[in-house]
């Protein structure tokens, strides 16, 4: 395959993934005592399988992806009674699986079905990410050199789907807000005492305490009352993973919805997993900690 065809291919697979997620979480959302939460977690995908079509440019997609976006969050702006329309929900989501069916049918072809279990090298995984870094840096106009180590280990189909998405986001974010005009993003993967490690590292100026904590009091994400003082760096810095929270003084197509960083949080949480955060004046480093109990998940090629 061609490298557009081979960037479809990937695509679509990662998409009939989320597709299934969402779907999942709609059916959840209608039995939930916490509605909101069930929200959050459909804007955590729904924003994941945007930034994937943006960068596919699937324009139609994209914009159907972002006007469900807005339905999701319009219902999520009542805080005294929330009202969910899901007629409209279905609505939207049966346009969007219509238009991803075509899309798949004329560009690929009948859907493959991998084996979820399947070993495969980290070789895909990091063209995908040097992928969202040449795009994010392209729209951005921003020059970033990307690079990758430990392409030789071997992880599940299921395990690197699932790593995809947690990633994608972390990725936008360092182009974004980490490396300057011109700038340095590297990953760094192994295996360390039954736990896979992957290290997202910028060359930035790193993060600034001051700024999230501030954004945080006016988000009303801590008391208005409450003093730098009384929280670690490491817990300003977590404020970031917040549904909703975002240092970006303005919207647009790459940031500022505070959806991405909660999302790759999310996903990790739900692999067990943790991730941590060092930042200097020498730039940023985000590290995703996930266990892997089983032999037959990893292997080192």
């Amino acid at each position: 395959m061609n490298q557009l065809v081979d960037q479809h291919f990937l695509f679509f697979k990662e998409a009939r993934i989320l597709f299934k997620e969402w779907h999942d979480a709609l059916l959840c959302l209608a039995s939930s005592c916490k509605p909101k939460n069930e929200l959050d977690k459909m804007l955590c995908i729904l924003h994941t399988l945007k930034g994937n079509s943006s960068m596919a440019r699937f324009e139609n997609l994209t914009d159907l992806i972002h006007n469900l976006e807005e339905s999701l969050i319009n219902m999520k702006m009542g805080d005294e009674e929330l009202f969910i329309d899901h007629v409209a929900l279905r609505t939207h989501f049966n346009k969007l699986k219509i238009c991803f069916e075509v899309l798949q049918k004329d560009l690929i072809g009948p859907e493959t079905i991998e084996n979820p279990h399947e070993l495969r090298n980290l070789h895909e995984f990091a063209n995908r990410c040097q992928e969202v870094v040449k795009f994010v840096a392209s729209e951005l106009h921003k020059d970033v050199h990307f690079t990758f180590e430990g392409e030789n280990l071997q992880l599940t189909n299921e395990f690197i789907s699932a790593l995809n998405e947690a990633t994608s986001h972390i990725l936008r974010n360092a182009v974004d807000h980490g490396v300057s005009q011109k700038g340095r993003v590297h990953i760094t993967a192994f295996m360390t005492h039954n736990k896979f490690i992957l290290k997202i590292k910028d060359n930035g100026k790193g993060m600034n305490s001051k700024v999230i904590f501030k954004k945080a009091h006016q988000k009303g994400v801590i008391p208005h009352k409450a003093k730098i003082a009384n929280y670690t760096e490491d817990q300003i810095y977590h404020f970031l993973f917040l549904p909703g929270f975002s240092t970006a003084e303005n919207i647009d197509h790459i940031s500022g919805r505070g959806i991405g960083l909660d999302a790759s949080k999310t996903k990790i949480n739900s692999l067990n997993g943790d991730i941590e955060i060092k930042t200097s004046p020498q730039g940023t480093i985000f590290s995703i900690i996930i266990p892997v109990p089983s032999k037959n998940n990893v292997s080192v090629a």
